[in-house]
């Protein structure tokens, strides 16, 4: 009932294959992976369209139906605001540069900006930790624990597996998990266990090209920040001098039952504070 209730799955769509029809956790975790379409449609065929018609019926997966009600049900349960900030990480990308190469022959996975983030958030979220709840029920818990969810566009739908105990992770040890998690998901291997109890979600939109967007907050969880795409461009520095910097929007949604603007803020402005800072 956990797992389904985490992935806004409805038990009486399912059929039980236990004894007596029981629900077992096997069929909610059949139910969590669907087909393998593409876009997230049934691999079944679609009932052919009537002679004439201008459109075709698409069947919705039980990936793409699960996706789409646990959203809704983020949105009517959670009033959720949404902020962001400018960050000039030109000291992060020199630094990626310079250890990218040399990070691929000693370790064996490519180094993205994403676990510099992941480390700047979970130091952030240390001195703000109220960002790191879940709601259970009508009581609201704040966890010790950083078990940070990374949103995973797949070819069968959005996952969002979790790094559990993130802030014992250096960056490279992110680097790795977050690999792990990554190829797993596309690959259709995350266990139950990958994708339970996250605290808090971090979304890197900026692969997708985005320069800003307004992410939907991961419910239980009362927040998520997305990273969108560093830009290079000019901006205005110190003594009004101009020069071309790596600019990155960061963006902040948060459920207002638990956190208001001030708090939000203020976290948003010590991870945007912990980006520049790398050098």
């Amino acid at each position: 009932m956990r797992l389904a209730g985490e992935h806004g799955i409805d038990l009486s769509t399912i059929p039980g294959s236990g004894i007596g029809g029981r629900i077992t956790r096997k069929d909610v975790e059949a139910a969590i992976a669907g087909p393998k379409d593409r876009y997230g449609a049934a691999t079944r065929p679609a009932a052919p369209p009537q002679a004439g018609a201008p459109y075709e019926v698409v069947t919705l997966s039980a990936t793409r139906r699960t996706i789409a009600e646990h959203l809704t049900r983020s949105n009517v349960e959670a009033p959720q605001a949404w902020t962001m900030v400018e960050c000039d990480v030109s000291g992060l990308v020199a630094r990626r540069n310079r250890e990218k190469e040399e990070f691929v022959r000693q370790e064996g996975v490519d180094l993205t900006l994403l676990p510099y983030f992941a480390a700047a958030v979970c130091e952030a979220l240390g001195a703000f930790p109220m960002l790191n709840s879940r709601w259970e029920g009508n009581e609201l818990r704040r966890y010790r624990a950083l078990n940070i969810a990374i949103a995973v566009a797949t070819e069968h739908g959005l996952v969002t597996p979790v790094l559990k105990n993130a802030a014992e992770l250096s960056v490279a040890g992110l680097a790795h998990r977050i690999a792990d998690l990554v190829q797993r998901a596309h690959a259709r291997k995350l266990r139950v266990e990958d994708v339970e109890l996250g605290t808090f979600t971090v979304n890197n939109t900026g692969s997708f090209g985005s320069v800003a967007s307004k992410p939907i907050v991961n419910v239980p969880q009362v927040a998520i920040v997305t990273m969108e795409r560093v830009v290079k461009r000019p901006v205005v520095i110190d003594g009004d001098a101009i020069a071309i910097r790596s600019m990155v929007n960061v963006c902040l949604s948060f459920d207002h039952r638990a956190l208001d603007g001030l708090e939000a803020g203020e976290f948003l402005a010590a991870l945007k504070a912990k980006l520049e800072a790398i050098n």
